[in-house]
């Protein structure tokens, strides 16, 4: 029997991905779904174990976060400006972020069809920029993308919240650490005592 094993996230389709998340997460289940076999029970026990080491690897693997992408011959961005998304956008993809088997719904708010493309003439480094289609509904046309598209999404608003959680400490420490200076100042200087009636 020759059994196909994905060695990267991108080999993965997010419909594998769901379904694994929805299963027992046993071996038996990481085999058949991820290699698509029946019946991985009748597999030797020497490969057994060693398609689940290399699945194993492929699962605890980081995700990489695609600023664009082509899939199905249509180039796809992420959200170029996440500030300006619309209550309906940020509902929807809040909504269909929660549950497994809408995941690819999610998919479609956050990466859109690219309708145009300019140079980035101020950081070489980074992507081009580029404008996408306005968002109507979404759709299962990510059914079967790569399960790291949007693995990669979710780790970075993951990094994204603890970069603006940490801005907020450290925001927040300073002020305090202003507050306290300005009340050492009052109080040296008689500001904000009450006066003594007689």
């Amino acid at each position: 029997m020759e059994i196909s094993i994905p060695t990267t996230l991108t080999e993965i389709p997010l419909s594998a991905f769901v379904k694994w998340e929805q299963s027992d997460k046993s071996e038996i289940d990481l085999i058949e779904i991820f290699c698509n076999i029946p019946d991985a029970k009748k597999i030797p026990i020497s490969e057994y174990k060693e398609i689940v080491l290399l699945l194993s690897d492929v699962l605890n693997s980081e995700p990489k976060f695609y600023q664009t992408f082509k899939y199905k011959d249509i180039d796809f961005g992420f959200i170029p400006k996440l500030d300006s998304i619309t209550g309906g956008e940020f509902i929807d993809l809040e909504n269909y972020m929660k549950e497994p088997e809408t995941w690819h719904k999610a998919l479609s708010i956050l990466y859109r069809p690219i309708t145009t493309r300019k140079k980035n003439w101020f950081d070489k480094d980074k992507h081009d920029l580029y404008d996408i289609e306005p968002y109507t509904e979404s759709h299962d046309f990510f059914i079967d993308a790569p399960a790291e598209y949007y693995l990669g999404a979710t780790v970075f608003f993951y990094n994204l919240g603890n970069d603006l959680l940490n801005a907020m400490t450290d925001y927040s420490q300073k002020i305090l650490k202003r507050q306290a200076k300005l009340n050492k100042t009052s109080i040296k200087n008689g500001t904000g005592m009450l006066a003594l009636e007689p």
